[in-house]
Order: C-alpha cells, then structure tokens, then sequence
C-alpha cells in the first residue's frame, strides 16, 4: 500500500524548503550585516533579527523535527528529553519569528506617526533591548511545554518519543495555557499588525495631501513620499506576507485539533488532516520568502545580492577564461614552463667563480643523489657535462630525512651584478644564481646562465 499523496509531497517538499530557507535567510544575514543597503541602523536590526529567527524555525522545526520523522523514524532525536527539547526550541523560535515581525511593524508605526518618540525609541540600542527581551519571553514561555510530554515506552532504562501527558487535556491549567497560547501566536499579532498597519496608511495618505498643498507639487517629483512609499511597500509586503502564510494554520487551529503530528500514521489522509499539514507547510514558507521582498522592494539589496553573484560567477568565469587561453603556462606539476627563456644579466669585466664540491657523507651520499634526481624529475635542476661558475651544496639532515642547501661563500657574491627584471624577485641576482625554486617553476634558460653543481658526484647539475 503507498503512502498518501500529502505525505509524498512532504517528502520532497521539506527538503526543498530547507535547503532554500537556509540559503536565503543566510544571504540576507550576509548583506545586512554588510550594512550597505540604504536602511537605518535600527531597520537593518530588526531585519538581521527576523532573518535570525527564521533560519532557526527552518533548522528547528523542518530539518530536527519534519524531515527527521519522515525520513528517520528511529534516532537519538526520539530519545524523550531530547524530542520535548526541541519542540520547546521550535515553539520559542516560531514566536520569535511572529514578534519579531510585530516589532518591526511597531518601529515604522512609530517612525511615521510619533514624531515625538521617534529619536527616543527607533534607535539601534533599542531594537537590541526589543528583540532580546522578546527573546527571553519567547524561551520562558515556551518551558511549560517541556513538562507536558511523556515517555511513549521505556526500553534498556532509556524513554523515547514524545507523547502528552494524560492530564494535557482535562488540566484546567493545560487548557488555560492551551487557549492563552492559541491567542499570542498568533491571533494577537495578527490583529496588532492589521491595526499598526491601518494606522500607518492613514497617517501617510494625510500627509501626503498636506505636503502636496503645501508644496503645490502635483505632477514634481517629490524625495520624501518615495521614501515614505518604499517603507510602506517594504512594510506591507512583510506584514502581508506573515498574514497570508498563517491563515491556513490559524483557521485550522481554531476549528480543528491537531492530528497525526508526528506521522505515526503515514497513509492518514483525512481533509481535516491535508488542511493541517498544508497550514504548516504555507506557514513555514514564509521563513523563506522575505528575501524575495527585499530583493523586489529594496535597490540597494538588490544590488548588493547582484554583486554577489556576480562576484562568484565572474571569479569562475575568469579563473576558467584565463586557463583556456593559457593551457601551456598552466602545466602539470614536475614539467617546465614552456616558451620562456630566462638570463642572469652581470656585468662583462665578472671573472667566473668555480669552487670545489664540499664532501658529503658516506652515509647519505644515496639519500642525495636520490634528491638530486627528484629534482632532475621535476626539472628544477638539470645536469651538465662542465661549467664556469659552480657553488657546492652543503647537505643540513632535517626531520624528513634529507634536506640541502646551497653554499654562498665569500667570493660567490659579486655587488657588480645587475638584477634581473623578476617581478617576484625585486633584489639582485647572484652571478649563477637560478631562477624560482618551486617544483614546475624551473624553465629552459640561455646558454650562459648555467651554474654548475658538485656533491662530489661526476657531472654537475644545474
């Protein structure tokens, strides 16, 4: 027998959701933290706060509490105080995010019809007291829940699941708490948005006709009503969009209980059931979709979301351009640069300095020559028959087991050196002094600028 079709859905719709929710809300963290879009320091707070609070109820409440009981009935999760820990996480979370919203719609309420409070509460230091405050209520509120659950079976000394206790729902206290919390979230932000937001319409349509008077500027372009007329697309569009995401749920939630929450039965296909779950899936949508009404109401975010794509993909972009048009330069590791020559310039009245190899011992003289091909493999070095110029190596043991250096004596440096025009290397050169060091750096040089070297082996290399 398959599954009902809302639990199919579910199934692909979750994933989806969380995968967006946690994208969208983490780019707008980023962009608003960045402080270059145009808004107050105190919108930008509440902003960073209801962004903050949706990615929680994303994480909480689809990814630990949904996805988990579809796609993972049986895990440390189910375990009793873990399972009653996070649905009080996801009811204090889902309150943040409601009030959240209410607090914003307070601040633009009284940003344009409380002039007289305006510098005294819509400031930054007071958007932090909000949200922390609603924060802190948000989390007590929601402990009482922690208590209302009990163990569904008891195995090896471990409970797992969570189930209501028996007295949930014939408590008069459960009740009361039961009605008081279907009227905070979210009944009463509803009606407090509504309310701010009528309030708010009102004021600024009577202002505007006074301005107009005033300025007798009917068909001039005036900076203060676009101003006022973006903060009130960007406040509407908020508040509608909280309102139109939870009417599935509220409307269920004040007709109907809840049923089959924690899918114990995944072929339930009641209507009751389908309006419910399509609330909670309408409802936690709207976690997702604020970043869309910034991207549409605010230029400056637009434009700041742009640059950002537009950064990774020209960054792709050039980084892929640069590789296709120069293959040869951008070899393997352990070949040469192809098509590049390099010389040592010095000056002509330089007598060659050729000094004898410094003796090597006995004991590490395989150890070497075993280097010395490695670095031949890799063309760093290459080996010659005889030469003018010659410096000895001096072998320095290190923890790896071979390691050497080259010997620059009196007598091997000459001030009479001219530097070579390296970008990379911006002092003099040493007359026989090689080129860069790094496995695949090393090129073909002109005849001339060889350097000999002698770990007391037959034939130098360079």
């Amino acid at each position: 027998m398959s599954y009902a079709v809302i639990f199919q859905i579910e199934r692909i719709y979750y994933p989806l959701l969380a995968a967006v929710g946690i994208t969208v809300n983490l780019v707008t963290i980023v962009i608003l933290s960045r402080g270059k879009c145009g808004l107050s320091k105190c919108i930008a707070r509440y902003l960073l706060g209801m962004a903050a609070a949706d990615l929680s109820l994303v994480i909480i409440d689809v990814i630990l509490k949904r996805m988990n009981s579809i796609y993972f009935p049986m895990n440390f999760l189910y375990i009793t105080p873990i399972c009653s820990l996070i649905l009080v996480l996801y009811i204090a979370a889902r309150d943040c995010s409601v009030w959240f919203t209410v607090a914003f719609t307070f601040d633009r309420f009284v940003t344009i019809c409380c002039h007289r409070f305006t510098a005294k509460y819509c400031t930054e230091r007071t958007a932090a007291v909000v949200l922390s405050a609603v924060w802190a209520v948000a989390c007590l509120r929601s402990l009482p829940f922690y208590f209302s659950y009990q163990p569904s079976f008891i195995t090896d000394g471990v409970a797992w699941f969570c189930v209501t206790t028996d007295d949930y729902y014939t408590s008069t206290f459960w009740k009361a708490y039961e009605y008081i919390d279907s009227i905070i979230t979210p009944l009463f932000p509803i009606f407090l948005i509504l309310s701010f937001n009528a309030l708010t319409i009102r004021h600024i349509i009577a202002a505007n006709r006074v301005r107009k008077r005033i300025r007798n500027t009917e068909n001039q372009r005036d900076p203060e009503m676009e101003n006022r007329r973006k903060s009130m697309v960007l406040l509407f569009a908020l508040s509608g969009n909280f309102i139109l995401f939870w009417m599935t749920y509220v409307v269920h939630s004040l007709i109907w209980e809840l049923q089959n929450y924690e899918y114990t039965d995944r072929h339930y296909s009641n209507p009751v059931y389908i309006a419910q779950q399509m609330g909670f899936m309408l409802q936690l949508l709207s976690c997702s979709t604020n970043t869309c009404i910034y991207g549409l109401s605010l230029t400056k975010f637009r434009e700041e979301l742009k640059t950002g794509l537009k950064y990774l993909v020209t960054l792709n972009g050039k980084l892929y351009d640069v590789l296709k048009k120069y293959p040869k330069e951008f070899c393997k590791p352990g070949s040469p640069i192809q098509g590049f020559k390099m010389s040592v310039r010095i000056q002509k009245d330089v007598r060659p300095v050729f000094f004898k190899p410094c003796p090597v011992p006995y004991a590490l003289k395989e150890k070497v020559e075993q280097e010395l091909k490695g670095l031949e493999t890799e063309y760093i070095i290459s080996e010659i028959d005889q030469f003018n110029w010659a410096t000895p190596i001096v072998v320095v043991p290190k923890t790896d087991g071979k390691r050497f250096c080259d010997l620059f004596k009196p007598g091997t440096r000459d001030p009479r050196s001219q530097a070579a025009r390296n970008p990379r290397s911006q002092g003099p050169r040493e007359p026989g002094t090689q080129g860069a060091r790094e496995p695949g750096s090393q090129g073909p040089r002109e005849p001339g600028s060889h350097r000999a070297r002698e770990p007391g082996s037959q034939g130098a290399r360079n």
